[in-house]
């Protein structure tokens, strides 16, 4: 498969402009990163004008980190459990096989 074009793109977070190297086909999602990136970060500093850049960038990364953490952990867990209509097959098989050991 042929890489796709890549070009430079600029996205803004707090207050700064970042360049960064990007296929065409993936703009948008960087996009939508760079805002969600950009949306944690005032969220942190609306909270202590006082903190440092630095700390703001830490602290809207260990956010995000936490939020994917929990959502791996929802995903696997409801990966291994068995969905609804999979317990009602499963039931339902478990009648027709007695319905059918059963004498009529």
């Amino acid at each position: 498969m042929p890489n796709a074009e890549v070009g430079i793109v600029v996205v803004n977070i707090s207050g700064r402009e970042f360049k960064i190297k990007c296929p065409a086909d993936k703009v948008a999602e960087l996009q939508k990163a760079a805002k969600y990136l950009n949306d944690k970060m005032q969220d942190v500093h609306r909270g202590d004008k006082f903190i440092t850049i630095d700390r703001v960038a830490i602290t809207a990364a260990l956010n995000i980190a936490h939020e994917l953490i929990l959502e791996r952990q929802r995903v696997h867990t409801a990966a291994s459990e068995p969905s609804m209509l999979e317990k009602k097959l499963f039931d339902l098989q478990k009648k027709i096989d007695l319905a059918l050991v059963s004498p009529a």
